[in-house]
Protein backbone atom coordinates (compact mmCIF):
# COMPACT_ATOMS: atom_id res chain seq x y z
CA UNK A 1 0.00 0.00 0.00
CA UNK A 2 2.49 2.44 0.52
CA UNK A 3 4.20 1.82 -2.98
CA UNK A 4 0.49 2.67 -4.17
CA UNK A 5 0.56 6.10 -2.58
CA UNK A 6 4.22 6.53 -3.41
CA UNK A 7 3.93 6.00 -7.08
CA UNK A 8 0.24 7.72 -7.01
CA UNK A 9 2.26 11.06 -5.40
CA UNK A 10 4.93 10.71 -7.95
CA UNK A 11 2.07 10.63 -11.03
CA UNK A 12 0.37 13.82 -9.28
CA UNK A 13 3.24 15.38 -9.08
CA UNK A 14 4.27 14.47 -12.48
CA UNK A 15 0.74 16.08 -13.68
CA UNK A 16 1.04 19.49 -11.43
CA UNK A 17 4.44 19.96 -13.08
CA UNK A 18 3.26 19.45 -16.40
CA UNK A 19 0.16 21.88 -15.95
CA UNK A 20 2.78 24.38 -14.15
CA UNK A 21 4.80 24.16 -17.05
CA UNK A 22 1.91 24.09 -19.42
CA UNK A 23 0.28 27.43 -17.60
CA UNK A 24 3.67 29.11 -17.48
CA UNK A 25 4.46 28.48 -21.46
CA UNK A 26 1.04 30.02 -22.53
CA UNK A 27 1.24 33.24 -20.37
CA UNK A 28 4.38 33.79 -21.87
CA UNK A 29 3.01 33.04 -25.41
CA UNK A 30 0.37 35.49 -24.58
CA UNK A 31 2.83 38.54 -23.33
CA UNK A 32 5.14 37.62 -26.03
CA UNK A 33 1.51 38.40 -28.70
CA UNK A 34 0.84 41.17 -26.83
CA UNK A 35 3.82 43.02 -27.14
CA UNK A 36 3.98 42.22 -31.28
CA UNK A 37 0.04 43.21 -31.04
CA UNK A 38 1.01 46.53 -29.59
CA UNK A 39 4.22 47.15 -31.85
CA UNK A 40 1.56 47.10 -34.96
CA UNK A 41 -0.95 48.73 -33.85
CA UNK A 42 0.92 51.92 -34.12
CA UNK A 43 -1.00 54.46 -36.61
CA UNK A 44 0.76 55.20 -39.63
CA UNK A 45 1.36 58.86 -39.85
CA UNK A 46 0.99 60.26 -43.01
CA UNK A 47 2.78 63.09 -44.49
CA UNK A 48 1.90 66.36 -45.84
CA UNK A 49 2.16 65.52 -50.00
CA UNK A 50 5.17 67.32 -51.42
CA UNK A 51 5.21 69.31 -54.55
CA UNK A 52 6.68 65.96 -56.52
CA UNK A 53 4.50 63.56 -55.77
CA UNK A 54 1.18 65.63 -56.97
CA UNK A 55 0.48 65.10 -60.94
CA UNK A 56 -1.93 67.61 -61.25
CA UNK A 57 -3.52 68.47 -64.92
CA UNK A 58 -6.33 70.12 -66.12
CA UNK A 59 -8.65 68.42 -69.01
CA UNK A 60 -11.49 70.66 -70.47
CA UNK A 61 -15.23 69.83 -72.44
CA UNK A 62 -13.62 71.82 -75.47
CA UNK A 63 -10.71 73.70 -76.91
CA UNK A 64 -12.72 75.46 -79.25
CA UNK A 65 -15.90 77.52 -78.34
CA UNK A 66 -18.37 80.15 -79.44
CA UNK A 67 -18.45 83.40 -78.10
CA UNK A 68 -20.19 83.02 -74.31
CA UNK A 69 -20.45 79.28 -74.45
CA UNK A 70 -19.64 77.39 -71.13
CA UNK A 71 -16.21 76.24 -70.51
CA UNK A 72 -15.94 72.98 -68.52
CA UNK A 73 -12.68 72.49 -67.08
CA UNK A 74 -11.95 69.49 -64.93
CA UNK A 75 -8.63 69.60 -62.72
CA UNK A 76 -7.03 66.19 -61.35
CA UNK A 77 -4.88 65.71 -58.64
CA UNK A 78 -3.11 62.16 -59.02
CA UNK A 79 -0.75 60.71 -56.09
CA UNK A 80 2.49 59.43 -57.84
CA UNK A 81 4.71 59.28 -54.69
CA UNK A 82 5.63 56.49 -53.07
CA UNK A 83 3.19 56.10 -50.13
CA UNK A 84 0.00 57.80 -49.25
CA UNK A 85 0.10 61.83 -48.28
CA UNK A 86 -2.25 64.37 -47.36
CA UNK A 87 -3.25 67.85 -49.20
CA UNK A 88 -5.96 70.05 -49.42
CA UNK A 89 -8.20 70.37 -52.97
CA UNK A 90 -10.94 72.72 -53.75
CA UNK A 91 -11.68 75.78 -55.42
CA UNK A 92 -10.13 78.08 -53.30
CA UNK A 93 -6.33 75.93 -53.71
CA UNK A 94 -6.59 74.60 -57.17
CA UNK A 95 -8.17 76.91 -60.06
CA UNK A 96 -7.07 78.22 -63.97
CA UNK A 97 -6.56 82.05 -64.96
CA UNK A 98 -7.84 83.03 -68.35
CA UNK A 99 -5.56 84.93 -70.18
CA UNK A 100 -6.23 86.31 -73.85
CA UNK A 101 -2.45 88.27 -74.27
CA UNK A 102 -1.28 89.96 -71.11
CA UNK A 103 -4.85 91.15 -70.49
CA UNK A 104 -6.38 88.45 -67.25
CA UNK A 105 -10.33 87.57 -68.22
CA UNK A 106 -10.97 85.30 -65.65
CA UNK A 107 -9.22 83.43 -62.52
CA UNK A 108 -11.32 81.17 -60.46
CA UNK A 109 -9.15 81.23 -57.28
CA UNK A 110 -9.90 85.15 -57.01
CA UNK A 111 -13.57 84.74 -56.50
CA UNK A 112 -13.52 81.45 -54.68
CA UNK A 113 -14.89 81.20 -50.76
CA UNK A 114 -11.79 81.29 -48.55
CA UNK A 115 -13.56 78.65 -46.70
CA UNK A 116 -13.61 76.10 -49.89
CA UNK A 117 -10.78 73.55 -48.94
CA UNK A 118 -11.27 69.89 -48.94
CA UNK A 119 -8.59 67.67 -47.15
CA UNK A 120 -7.54 64.94 -49.00
CA UNK A 121 -5.80 61.83 -48.27
CA UNK A 122 -4.56 60.73 -51.46
CA UNK A 123 -3.57 57.02 -51.82
CA UNK A 124 -0.32 56.00 -53.80
CA UNK A 125 -1.51 56.27 -57.28
CA UNK A 126 -5.09 57.64 -56.01
CA UNK A 127 -6.42 60.67 -57.76
CA UNK A 128 -8.92 63.34 -57.02
CA UNK A 129 -11.06 65.52 -59.54
CA UNK A 130 -12.96 69.26 -59.10
CA UNK A 131 -14.83 70.48 -61.99
CA UNK A 132 -14.48 74.05 -62.18
CA UNK A 133 -16.44 75.98 -65.26
CA UNK A 134 -16.09 79.28 -67.34
CA UNK A 135 -18.72 81.18 -68.41
CA UNK A 136 -17.32 82.53 -71.65
CA UNK A 137 -17.42 85.98 -70.00
CA UNK A 138 -14.86 88.45 -69.06
CA UNK A 139 -14.94 89.17 -65.53
CA UNK A 140 -13.85 92.03 -63.08
CA UNK A 141 -14.41 92.06 -59.64
CA UNK A 142 -15.61 88.84 -59.31
CA UNK A 143 -18.30 90.11 -61.69
CA UNK A 144 -19.04 88.52 -65.30
CA UNK A 145 -19.54 92.02 -67.75
CA UNK A 146 -19.59 90.93 -71.15
CA UNK A 147 -18.84 87.69 -73.22
CA UNK A 148 -15.30 87.50 -73.93
CA UNK A 149 -14.43 88.14 -77.68
CA UNK A 150 -13.29 85.67 -80.74
CA UNK A 151 -9.58 85.09 -80.57
CA UNK A 152 -7.21 83.09 -79.12
CA UNK A 153 -6.91 82.59 -74.62
CA UNK A 154 -4.29 80.79 -72.88
CA UNK A 155 -6.12 78.68 -69.72
CA UNK A 156 -3.03 78.17 -66.75
CA UNK A 157 -3.69 76.04 -64.12
CA UNK A 158 -2.97 77.05 -60.69
CA UNK A 159 -1.93 75.96 -56.99
CA UNK A 160 -2.54 78.95 -55.14
CA UNK A 161 -0.72 81.86 -57.58
CA UNK A 162 1.89 79.10 -58.82
CA UNK A 163 1.47 78.00 -62.21
CA UNK A 164 1.47 74.33 -62.98
CA UNK A 165 0.87 71.69 -65.66
CA UNK A 166 0.89 72.52 -69.04
CA UNK A 167 -1.08 75.47 -70.38
CA UNK A 168 -4.23 74.86 -72.58
CA UNK A 169 -4.58 77.18 -75.35
CA UNK A 170 -8.46 77.98 -76.25
CA UNK A 171 -9.71 79.54 -79.51
CA UNK A 172 -12.88 81.21 -79.05
CA UNK A 173 -15.31 81.77 -82.41
CA UNK A 174 -18.18 83.68 -83.45
CA UNK A 175 -21.35 82.52 -82.64
CA UNK A 176 -22.42 81.87 -86.24
CA UNK A 177 -24.88 84.33 -87.73
CA UNK A 178 -28.54 83.13 -88.46
CA UNK A 179 -29.65 84.36 -91.81
CA UNK A 180 -33.65 85.59 -92.29
CA UNK A 181 -35.77 83.31 -93.60
CA UNK A 182 -36.65 83.99 -97.39
CA UNK A 183 -39.62 85.72 -97.78
CA UNK A 184 -42.31 83.57 -100.33
CA UNK A 185 -43.23 85.04 -102.95
CA UNK A 186 -46.98 84.69 -103.76
CA UNK A 187 -47.84 83.07 -106.36
CA UNK A 188 -50.84 83.53 -108.85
Amino acid sequence: MKISLIIISIIVAIVATWFTVSYVKTANEARKAAKIEASTDKPEVIANCQPSDLQVNISSNALTLESGSLWDAKITLQNQGIRSCYTEGGPNRYGFQIKSGEVEVFNSLKCAATDSQIPLLLGRGKSWDMELPWDGKVWVDCNPTKEAQPGTYVATLLNGDKPVGTPQVLTIVAKPTKEPAPTEKPTN
